[in-house]
């Protein structure tokens, strides 16, 4: 069974990463460019810690210790990433336990969770997963994904979300506003860019 792609508001979520070297620290960048609260225990972390410390400031903080069962509490989801197996087990063993979401780096029974390989443009992400599987083909395929994404698609998406209100007030049929709607984007997709007022209304008068 595959996974399902829940697409979460991670903005002041606070997270848990149980590690302090390069696998914890990719982790950690890549939830706190969302917005999640980091949390970072490891008996040693490494260097580039800091530097995310200098752009995240207080979405990040750190304990040089060993990791405690209580660490877990109050956390929304975990990242158990040390170099010690004993120690990814425990972590998941308590997440499982308290119905808490966990990644466990390169070991897949020990996750309810993945990371996907990402394609970001603004607002529009896409995510790409082998269900643990193959890390590699997730990753080929995210690359196939970003090489056929039009330019300035964020900017049409973001120009999108801005008239869907004028639409609503134009076109009351939901069928009729999809179709309305799949009409400008297949517009903008050809021009490469949001549409003028009059190109707007153009096709507006077109349907009604």
């Amino acid at each position: 069974m595959g996974y399902f792609p829940f697409f979460v508001d991670l903005s002041g979520r606070n997270c848990l990463i149980v590690g302090g070297g390069t696998i914890a620290l990719r982790k950690a960048q890549s939830v706190l460019e969302y917005g999640a609260v980091v949390h970072v225990i490891a008996p040693h972390i490494c260097d580039g810690f800091n530097l995310l410390k200098e752009k995240y400031d207080s979405c990040i903080k750190f304990s040089e210790r060993q990791f405690d069962k209580k660490d877990i509490e109050d956390k929304f989801f975990v990242v158990a990433a040390t170099d010690d197996e004993q120690v990814n087990r425990e972590v998941s063993r308590i997440c499982f336990e308290k119905n808490i979401l966990v990644n466990t780096v390169d070991r897949k029974e020990y996750c309810n969770f993945y990371f996907p390989s990402i394609v970001k443009d603004g607002d529009i992400v896409v995510g790409v997963s082998s269900g643990g599987n193959s890390p590699v083909l997730a990753r080929e395929l995210r690359k196939k994904i970003e090489d056929v994404i039009p330019e300035n698609l964020d900017n049409i998406n973001r120009w999108l979300g801005e008239i869907r209100p004028y639409i609503k007030g134009k076109i009351t049929d939901e069928r009729d506003r999809k179709r309305y709607f799949e009409k400008i984007y297949a517009e903008c997709e050809k021009k490469g860019d949001i549409l003028s007022g009059e190109e707007l209304d153009r096709i507006l008068m077109r349907e009604l």
